[in-house]
Parts: C-alpha cells; sequence; structure tokens
C-alpha cells in the first residue's frame, strides 16, 4: 500500500524540523518546566558512566547484561536531559557537560548491546564490536536518533566540529550500514516484521532528515524505510488487527505513527495521502485499545499528538487527562528519545487546558462514599451536557449505575447535532423522562435543596424541574439521594401535567429481572411505584472509547412511574429468601427529610 507511493516523490525533501515550528517556551506549564530544570541540573552533577570492555565481556563471561545497559542508557539519559534544558534555560556547567556526553558517546567502541551483536537473526552474538563494521539493533538506532535532534536542536550551542563529529559517526555507525545491509528488524519477504521495525525506522528516518544529508542518501533510506513500514502494515488486516500476537505492540505503532509524521512532513507529497487511508485509520484505532506498558508523560503526549492528528479527539482528552496526572505526580519520562520530549513540550499547554477543564466539570459533581459504595451526582450545569442530576454508583470501584460520557465525534458530525448522539441525551442516563421528551442543554444548574452529611450517611435533595422544556409537561422534579453503608437509596418526587413518564437506570451488565426487583451480580436493585412492568432495553456500543470502558453491550433498566419512584440498592442477604416468601424493601423505614 504505502509502497505506491514511492513512484511519486518530490525532488527535493524538506529537512525535518525537530523543534517544532511554532514552539512557545513561555507557554509551556511550570509542571513541565520545574521537571525539565530539575533533570537538567541533576544531569550537569552527575559524573559520566564509564563503560569499559570488561563491562562488554560480562555478557560473554556470565550472560549478565545489567550492568553494561545500565551504563549505557544512563549516558544517553544524561544527554536527552541537558539538551532539554538548554532549550528551555542554559544554567551554568550545562553546556560544558553536554559536549563531554556527546564526545564520550561518539568515542564508544559499538552503540548496540553486546547480545545483539549479529549481522544475519538466529546466530550467536559476536564477542568483539567490529568497528569498521556497525551492527545496528534498537539501542544503536536510538543513540543516533538522539545525537542527530542534538545536532539540529542545539546549531547554536555546538562548536562546528563538534556538530561535524556527530554527523560523521552517525552516518558511519547508521546511514551507511543501513542503506549497504540488510539487519533482521528491518524484515523482508520470509522474514516478518515486528515493533522494532518501526521502532528502527523511525530512528534512521529522523537521522537522514534532521541531518543535512545529501538528497541522494535521504532517497536512498527513504526508499528501504517505506518496505520496511510496508511489511509492518502486513501484520495487521484492514480492520486494524494483529493477524498474530505483535511483542511490545503498543511502542512498534506508536513508532510507526511517527514514521508517517515525519514521511508526510518531508514529502508530503505524496505521503500525506497515507494518513487518509482507512487501514492505517484503523490502526490508529487500535494503538487507541492498547494500554501502554508502564504510564510516561512523554508517551501520553505522543499519543495525544496522534489522536489530533486522526481525528479521534476522545483519545486526545483521555491522553491529555493521563498526561496531566503524571505531571502531577512529578513522574519523568523514562526514555531517551528528545524528538517525544519536544512533542511534549509542544503539546503541554494544550493537554494542561484540556486536563484541567475535565478536572473542573468532575468537580462540578457532588462525589461522597459509605463503607464500599461511592455515588456521584452531576449537580452542575457542564458546557453542551444535558444531564443534570444524573447520578453514578460504584461498589467496592466496581460501576453499578453507569454515565456513558462523551464519545468520539466524527468530523463528519454537523455542528449543533451532538445531542442526537444518545451519550448526550438524557433518557440514556440516570434520569426520569417525560411525555419522551428529554432534558435540554439550556437548562439552569439545579438547585440543591438539603445537603446533609454525617458519619453514617449522606443526604442529598435537588430541585431540577428547570431542566425540561415546557412540553414536557413537568412543573416539579424533586431527587432525594441517601448513601449510607448499606447502600443507594434514591427517590424522585415529581408533579406536572404529563401524560406518562419513565426513569433510566443504566447499568454495564444485563440485570435479572423480577417483579419488584432486579438481581445484579451480587446487588439487588429494589423499586416501588412503577405503574408497568419494568423492561431492560441492549444497547449495542459502537464508539471505541465506549468499547474500551464498557465493552460491546450496556443496559438500560426503564422503570415507568406516575408521580413518585423509589429505588434502592444493596448487597444481596447471604441467602436469598424463596420466591413466595420474598418480602419487598420497606421504603416507609427510610423517612423523608423535609425540604427547605
Amino acid at each position: 500500500m504505502i509502497r505506491t507511493y514511492l513512484n511519486h516523490l518530490p525532488k527535493n525533501f524538506l529537512a525535518f524540523p525537530v523543534v517544532p515550528l511554532q514552539m512557545d517556551w513561555e507557554s509551556i506549564p511550570e509542571s513541565l518546566t520545574g521537571m525539565i530544570d530539575r533533570e537538567a541540573k541533576n544531569a550537569v552533577q552527575t559524573e559520566i558512566s564509564r563503560l569499559l570492555m570488561t563491562d562488554w565481556m560480562q555478557f560473554f563471561r556470565t550472560g549478565a547484561r545489567r550492568d553494561y545497559e545500565i551504563k549505557c542508557f544512563s549516558r544517553r539519559k544524561q544527554l536527552r536531559d541537558l539538551a532539554y534544558g538548554i532549550l528551555l534555560k542554559e544554567e551554568p556547567g550545562m553546556r560544558d557537560m553536554l559536549m563531554n556526553v556527546i564526545t564520550a558517546i561518539c568515542e564508544e567502541t559499538a552503540w548496540q548491546l553486546p547480545a545483539n551483536n549479529f549481522y544475519i537473526a538466529g546466530t550467536p552474538p559476536l564477542q568483539w564490536p567490529d568497528p569498521e563494521r556497525a551492527v545496528i539493533d534498537l539501542p544503536a538506532a536510538q543513540t543516533g536518533g538522539l545525537l542527530a535532534c542534538c545536532h539540529h536542536a542545539l546549531a547554536n550551542v555546538l562548536a562546528p566540529s563538534l556538530r561535524a563529529r556527530m554527523m560523521y559517526e552517525v552516518e558511519r555507525r547508521l546511514i551507511a550500514p543501513y542503506v549497504e545491509e540488510h539487519f533482521w528488524w528491518m524484515a523482508a519477504k520470509n522474514q516478518p516484521a515486528c515493533a522494532w521495525t518501526a521502532q528502527g525506522t523511525i530512528e534512521v528516518l529522523l537521522c537522514a532528515f534532521v541531518m543535512p544529508f545529501s538528497y541522494e542518501v535521504r532517497r536512498k533510506v527513504l526508499r528501504r524505510a517505506v518496505y520496511s513500514l510496508e511489511y509492518f502494515l502486513d501484520l495487521y488486516t484492514e480492520n486494524g488487527q494483529p493477524n498474530e500476537a505483535v511483542d511490545d505492540e503498543y511502542h512498534g505503532l506508536l513508532s510507526f505513527f511517527g514514521c508517517l509524521s515525519i514521511l508526510s512532513f518531508t514529502a508530503a507529497q505524496p505521503f500525506e495521502k497515507v494518513w487518509k487511508e482507512p487501514k492505517v485509520l484503523a490502526m490508529a484505532k487500535r494503538l487507541m485499545s492498547l494500554s501502554a506498558p508502564f504510564e510516561d508523560p512523554v508517551q501520553c503526549a505522543q499519543e495525544f499528538a496522534v489522536a489530533l492528528r486522526v481525528s479521534e479527539p476522545g483519545w486526545a482528552f483521555s491522553a491529555a487527562q493521563r498526561w496531566h496526572h503524571e505531571m502531577i505526580k512529578e513522574v519523568p519520562a523514562a526514555g531517551i528519545d528528545l524528538w517525544a520530549a519536544l512533542v511534549q513540550a509542544a503539546n503541554a499547554a494544550r493537554m494542561t487546558e484540556w486536563a484541567e477543564n475535565a478536572e473542573h466539570a468532575q468537580k462540578e459533581k457532588t462525589t461522597f462514599q459509605r463503607g464500599r459504595w461511592a455515588v456521584s451526582a452531576c449537580a452542575e450545569r457542564q458546557e453542551g451536557t444535558a444531564h443534570l442530576g444524573s447520578i453514578t454508583l460504584s461498589w467496592q470501584d466496581r460501576p453499578v449505575l453507569i454515565e456513558v460520557e462523551d464519545g468520539t465525534y466524527a468530523q463528519t458530525t454537523p455542528s449543533g447535532k451532538q445531542f442526537e448522539i444518545f451519550p448526550e441525551q438524557s433518557q440514556w442516563h440516570n434520569l426520569p423522562t417525560f411525555n419522551g421528551v428529554m432534558q435540554t442543554s439550556g437548562g439552569e444548574a439545579c438547585v440543591i435543596a438539603e445537603k446533609q452529611e454525617s458519619e453514617a450517611e449522606f443526604r442529598l435533595s435537588m430541585e431540577l424541574n428547570k431542566e425540561w422544556p415546557a412540553s414536557a409537561h413537568v412543573s416539579s422534579v424533586v431527587r432525594t439521594l441517601v448513601l449510607n453503608e448499606t447502600g443507594l437509596f434514591v427517590e424522585d418526587v415529581c408533579a406536572g401535567t404529563y401524560s406518562f413518564a419513565f426513569s433510566s437506570l443504566m447499568l454495564a451488565e444485563r440485570p435479572i429481572l423480577h417483579d419488584t426487583f432486579a438481581e445484579l451480580g451480587e446487588l439487588t436493585i429494589y423499586w416501588n411505584g412503577v405503574t408497568a412492568p419494568v423492561e431492560v432495553d441492549e444497547l449495542s456500543v459502537l464508539d471505541e472509547a465506549h468499547l474500551k470502558q464498557w465493552g460491546d453491550t450496556i443496559y438500560r433498566l426503564r422503570l415507568p412511574f406516575a408521580s413518585s419512584l423509589k429505588i434502592r440498592i444493596e448487597q444481596k442477604q447471604a441467602e436469598q429468601p424463596e420466591k413466595e416468601k420474598f418480602q419487598p424493601f420497606l421504603f416507609e423505614k427510610i423517612e423523608r427529610a423535609s425540604l427547605r
């Protein structure tokens, strides 16, 4: 698929800007700048690790690889932190240490790891590295990519002679072997691709298109890279699902989309079209469904950038929240990827804004916990929402009453049509509906009529009557919640000239219906005041964000009522009585609070 675009290469390639063209360092949030500054200052104070030949030989003598690899990666992490810090704000000592680390890396005998020192897949690693014939493994490719990014981003900081040395080492250790030899991870017809295929390719592309190599060198690198990416695409079906398990699939896909970012910039015509290929978009959804092996703020930022590129705002929103959470915990980036770190810096302000908006929306909910139960009520209007007064309930951190939040809107969703999507319709939230008429987004905030809290119990009463339009013919809606260690009690008292009404309870699992109650796993839902048989609606989940959260099906318990409906959710008794001896819950035992 992607290989066909090689027939339309431009006569000139654009150099790829590692530092985004419109980078605004002043807009980067303090949470990130503080972390960059701390890590850079720590890098200045850290002695450069000494890589000895005996460290290399440990693998061949004892099989141990930890000592060598820790020293090797600590150098590269130190370089990334120094470069990142200088780009933000240079402090005394940073430039000298930066030059020392770069020189130390350039003088290493080999960039590959001892365990990967082979040329043919399946053969034993060679005991001694050959300085005249470099081996490209993933760590070697990442080292070249890091030096290339420093070469470009710090052009005004590094001495010309040092930059020339960096380019010389990248060319002989990475570019030349890449175009002249074939390494197993590059894949071929009889050699399946893997995660390294995309991970190694992105580093070589960075070297070729960030450093000032000739058009001919760049063309050779690009052709080989595109063939490798074609083999990587072969790992997936047209629906974006892997044909078989892919080790480290998350990083492989993240690197694949990084490769597309480079190609579509340096040769926009024709590679910009690749982003619109149905298979590529399906693979983006596959990446969206995967969980990172570990949370890293830089990875979250990379996800955010990919999500924006493929028009998946729901995914971008989730990535921004996870990134913000890592920033709050002051989790530093674990990798050595300077370009990815700069992608984080470029998107930091926007991710912070998105995440803080989410936090503000969360604070607009009234949340309380008693025992193993937690209830949350949407008590203030959120922009564009039409489900004020809806509640969620969890038991032992397991969702019971769920909220199907905003999903992923398509680019083709017309402006103003979001209320035709069921998560934005109040009948698909834990709320009543009158005459088939739902809430509107233009209502006012609900009135908190009563709010009491003690160690044993939480009680909340909300007046919601202003949330429905006149066509609902409802003049008063008062919802009362009582939460204690035994469960949740909900009472809706309504008045008006409406003809019929029903209340919805949204559930993640199918309930088992009985006349006056429903079983929900280890829980029981009782009701009083229904005017017709209670029914269960089964809803197929199509949205990717909802699939990831709830699976392919959710359920709505629909309870018809006239003017008053009482609901009680509690844990099942150890021994459930026989049906004919079953006594419904006595709602009269809970006294209604007088509304002020």
